[in-house]
């Protein structure tokens, strides 16, 4: 069936995009469009594609219909010391033997490393602490506001988990329930976002740290393959797994929660928490 050959091409153009040194393809994202059956494909055009470029991809979809758009692989993340927000209600319980980080971004949680007690903290976007013993604030980067160090990350540079656990010092305010947010009112979150209700055209909000409102958009693909670059002198990472969105981002957006509003409060809007990356805008 049609389906079958564009996962089986889907998954050649991301193995070329995880692909690194010599034949390297510059790719930077990669889905399937079920509804027109057609699989995109993001191009750096900054590194120039050649003739070569295009028949390498003809060759890995086996001719089926294929489109191309630029996009350039960009996070858009900012102080790896700074994090906003950081308080939530989500638990996430990690497998300490294979050390797999299962949850949503920003939120409180607990994590259970076969102690008595499980230790309690908040899960926060992998490649924004970068690694472990980092030290985490909230909300500026003086020690009053010292909510913790990382101590356990994914990784994030291979893989399609991009996650880490900030273990809260005694005095941090890490409410269950509650997202905090910059701007004043939090979001309150009711569920979490199976990958069965999250789906194309689906309508949500994204909460950055330079936004004063959420920037409304759309679920565009999921499953996406999209190829990142984490500072200006880094090899570029891939991850797989990942859901499109249509929302504006801009520097410092990466790891703002992802949601679907549900109430009509202003001042504590329910909301159903989604596990989505704020990626570059379309």
């Amino acid at each position: 069936m049609i389906e079958d050959y564009l996962m089986q091409a889907h998954g050649a153009v991301t193995a070329a995009m995880q692909t690194r040194g010599r034949g390297h393809l510059p790719l930077t994202l990669a889905y399937v469009d079920w509804e027109t059956g057609v699989l995109t494909a993001g191009l750096d055009f900054s590194e120039g594609p050649s003739e070569e470029t295009f028949a390498h991809l003809r060759y890995l979809t086996c001719g089926l219909p294929l489109r191309l758009q630029p996009f350039t692989a960009r996070r858009h993340m900012s102080n790896q010391n700074r994090i906003r927000p950081v308080a939530g209600g989500i638990q996430m319980v990690v497998n300490r033997n294979m050390q797999v980080l299962t949850g949503t971004v920003c939120v409180g949680c607990s994590y259970d490393d076969g102690s008595i007690a499980p230790k309690h903290g908040v899960l926060v976007s992998g490649h924004v602490v970068s690694k472990t013993n980092t030290t985490v604030y909230q909300n500026s980067k003086v020690s009053q506001d010292n909510i913790g160090k990382v101590l356990v990350i994914a990784d994030w540079k291979t893989g399609s988990c991009d996650a880490a656990f900030v273990a809260r010092t005694a005095a941090a305010a890490v409410t269950k329930g509650e997202i905090w947010t910059a701007a004043g009112p939090y979001l309150r979150v009711t569920a979490a976002a199976g990958d069965d209700g999250i789906v194309p055209g689906l309508d949500v909000k994204m909460l950055g740290m330079n936004n004063g409102a959420p920037q409304a958009g759309q679920v565009v693909a999921t499953g996406v393959s999209v190829t990142f670059a984490v500072g200006e002198y880094d090899e570029p990472q891939t991850l797989t797994n990942q859901v499109l969105a249509s929302y504006a981002s801009e520097e410092g957006d990466s790891g703002g929660p992802v949601y679907t509003q549900v109430g009509t409060n202003t001042n504590a809007p329910s909301a159903a928490s989604m596990s989505v990356p704020a990626p570059t805008p379309m």
